[in-house]
């Protein structure tokens, strides 16, 4: 097993704990999600995705990786549908415009690909490097 899977697999641990303490807790929801996208356990981090996004449909980091998921899964219409959300909440996140530039790459959409290539390029350099919005334990949605 690779380093970066192991961190994975220990952070999965450790979010399962704090989610059978609080099974509703977006943030770990979202975050266990991602650790699953990462490790390309593609069905179970939807499945993770699918609680967090109804208790806040508005969570943009969420529906950035979300819409990642989606992309590897080729699911392009709900790729494109999570990831127009995300940039609409966020749009100096670079992270769903490369995500969506890679949808719409994949879906032979080449010039809206380079579009989104190059906002995200724009937005990392105005930013001094890459600019995704980090899962915060207190999201816009909950008030």
């Amino acid at each position: 097993m690779l380093a970066g899977q192991e961190q994975y697999e220990r952070a999965l641990e450790d979010l399962d704990r704090a989610l059978s303490m609080q099974p509703d807790f977006a943030w770990a929801l979202a975050s266990r999600a991602d650790a699953l996208r990462m490790l390309e356990r593609y069905d179970r981090a939807l499945a993770d995705f699918l609680p967090c996004h109804r208790a806040g449909p508005d969570y943009q980091w969420a529906l950035a990786r979300r819409g990642e998921a989606y992309r590897m899964t080729a699911d392009y219409p709900r790729a494109l549908a999570d990831l127009n959300r995300a940039v609409e909440l966020a749009p100096g996140d670079s992270f769903p415009y490369a995500s969506r530039g890679q949808v719409y790459r994949e879906m032979g959409e080449l010039d809206k690909a380079l579009a989104d290539f190059d906002q995200a390029s724009r937005s990392i350099r105005s930013t001094n490097g890459p600019r995704t919005a980090a899962p915060s334990c207190t999201p816009s949605w909950a008030g």
